[in-house]
């Protein structure tokens, strides 16, 4: 009985082992489903990791406290044309030239030091001949109880090497405005100034400085030399009318200081490539000197240098005019032809230093005679020529018999001799329609002919038709 009690309570406690090990055999196939779900898991999140960091269009990189690299993508091998598992568990002094290699160590180290992320340029290459630049972006990260540092990159060489390339542009011109003798003015699109060379401050008394963002107008001002009138920015145009500006000979900057600077000056659009306007350059010029010399050479080219007075080719070109206005019906100007008397005399006595002060002195009296806007001019030798601008035939006439008295009444002294002289007046209107300047000039000469021949010292008015 005993031994069937024993037996019982043996098959008692197999079963109930039997039991526990079915249910240990279900608890460990259940977790061991489990663990490969979560390898299924993990190896997918891996596969989906590295494809995201292999299609990347950067280059990724994790290296470990002691700086060994532990992880690269393939951007990364390409890139260096090394593989990754090669450069696993290496240093940078392993792989990279040694100048390199300490500078990468040292931007590394002073991510970890700082404890957050750093964006630095760096100069990676294998070849230091060649160097290739990179903007990396670099972060401290730990995972349990290490320490790693993570970063990726771009390539920016292409790009450094446009900006040294537009930097080197950039000088070069730079460079050529500050030596060129011309001012030159840039501008943006709504005509703020961009930039002035050191020619465009001296003239107009603004530095690139002060002068910058503000209205070309607010430095740039300019009047017509002859009318004082404002003249419209040429900048404004420009940016209006798509077009190259150029201005007159008669531009006068007022500087900053209020002095007036005689200028040249034009103004062009700026392009972009698709030729869409984007601002403007203005280049001017002083042209003080050389308009000074322009108009001194046009006031001997129609002056007589001994007078000051109009010289014949002067007289001539505005008798043309006049007798081309008479023919528009207007009121006729007045031809006045004078000839000193007794002027040879004085000449071949005193010299020929005394016949020259005698025609400064008779000039100034003729000039004091006459309004502002006739015309008195030297036509050569003792001959002298008046145009009386619209002045009635009756009133001309008494302006010549004035001219008369008064050359009869003036004495001339040269040492201790004093003479008198006289003049012989030949007087034309330029009434008739049909005169041309050589029937004009030939009746006034002949009319002066006929004043001396009837005893000098007299006025002679031409016959009507003698000018038809």
């Amino acid at each position: 009985m005993r031994s069937l009690i024993i037996s019982i309570e043996d098959v008692s406690d197999r079963t109930i082992l039997e039991q526990k090990f079915v249910q240990s055999s279900h608890e460990t196939n259940l977790l061991m489903q489990q663990l490969q779900r979560v390898e299924t898991e993990l190896r997918t999140a891996q596969a989906r990791f590295d494809a995201f960091m292999n299609q990347s269009p950067v280059v990724a990189f994790m290296k470990n406290n002691r700086g060994q690299i532990v992880y690269v993508n393939q951007p990364l091998e390409r890139a260096f044309n090394v593989k990754k598992s090669w450069l696993e568990g290496k240093t940078d002094f392993d792989w990279l030239p040694e100048k390199t290699a300490r500078q990468v160590t040292q931007n590394d180290r002073a991510v970890l030091t700082a404890g957050h992320p750093i964006e630095i340029i760096e100069t990676v290459s294998l070849d230091e001949n060649q160097p290739r630049f990179w903007l990396s972006y670099k972060f401290p990260f730990s995972s349990g109880d290490q320490q790693f540092l993570g970063g990726v990159a771009i390539d920016i060489t292409d790009r450094k090497q446009m900006e040294e390339a537009l930097f080197q542009e950039k000088e070069l011109a730079q460079v050529t405005l500050r030596s060129i003798g011309d001012a030159v003015i840039t501008t943006n699109a709504i005509g703020e100034v961009q930039s002035l060379n050191p020619i465009a401050e001296q003239l107009t008394g603004w530095s690139q400085a002060e002068a910058q963002s503000l209205p070309l107008e607010n430095i740039f001002q300019i009047v017509n030399e002859l009318t004082r009138e404002p003249i419209e920015n040429p900048v404004e145009i420009v940016l209006r009318d798509r077009r190259i500006a150029k201005f007159s000979q008669d531009t006068l900057l007022i500087s900053r200081s209020g002095k007036e600077v005689a200028i040249d000056n034009s103004a062009a659009p700026i392009r972009a490539r698709d030729g869409q306007v984007v601002g403007a350059v203005l280049v001017f010029h002083d042209a003080t000197q050389t308009r000074r010399l322009t108009r001194q050479l046009s006031w001997q080219a129609s002056h007589d240098p001994l007078t000051g007075l109009s010289n014949r080719r002067e007289f001539e070109r505005r008798l043309a005019q006049a007798i081309e206005i008479a023919r528009t019906g207007c009121d006729p100007d007045i031809l006045c032809f004078l000839d000193l008397d007794r002027f040879k005399i004085i000449n071949d006595t005193c010299g020929h230093a005394a016949g020259d002060e005698l025609l400064k002195q008779i000039a100034a009296l003729f000039q004091a005679q006459i309004r502002k806007i006739d015309v008195l001019a030297r036509l050569g030798g003792d001959e002298f020529g008046i145009l009386l601008h619209q002045c009635p035939l009756e009133r001309s006439l008494r302006i010549a018999d004035r001219l008369r008295q008064e050359v009869e009444q003036f004495r001339f002294m040269w040492g201790n001799q004093v003479f008198s002289i006289g003049v012989s007046i030949g007087v034309v209107s330029l009434q008739s329609t049909h005169s041309s300047l050589e029937q004009v000039l030939s009746a006034a000469d002949a009319a002066c002919y006929t004043a001396k021949h009837q005893g000098r010292n007299c006025v002679h008015l031409h016959p009507a038709n003698c000018a038809d």
